[in-house]
């Protein structure tokens, strides 16, 4: 990072120096992990998150968080249990 961190918190200076390290091995992958991680953590602080009131919405929002493959897989494992009980 360009901004350095107040050395007298621990937790900012040990995730600075951890994605340092991280950056110093793979810094394509690193970069690729952080944007994952910034979008999941500003999913969960979406005030739009309070206002899920049903499949579409929550989906919508999971989505969001970054759960790109949780949406796919619940519709599938809805269409396996739909043809289940079609059967």
């Amino acid at each position: 990072g360009k901004v350095q961190p107040s050395w007298t918190d621990a937790y900012e200076w040990i995730t600075y120096d951890a994605w340092a390290k991280m950056r110093a091995v793979d810094e394509a992958l690193t970069e690729s992990v952080l944007r994952g991680a910034l979008l999941c953590v500003r999913a969960q602080v979406d005030e739009e998150r309070n206002r899920c009131t049903g499949m579409r919405a929550l989906l919508h929002q999971r989505y969001k968080e970054g759960g790109v493959g949780y949406v796919p897989s619940s519709l599938t494992r809805a269409r396996k249990l739909e043809r289940e009980e079609a059967d």
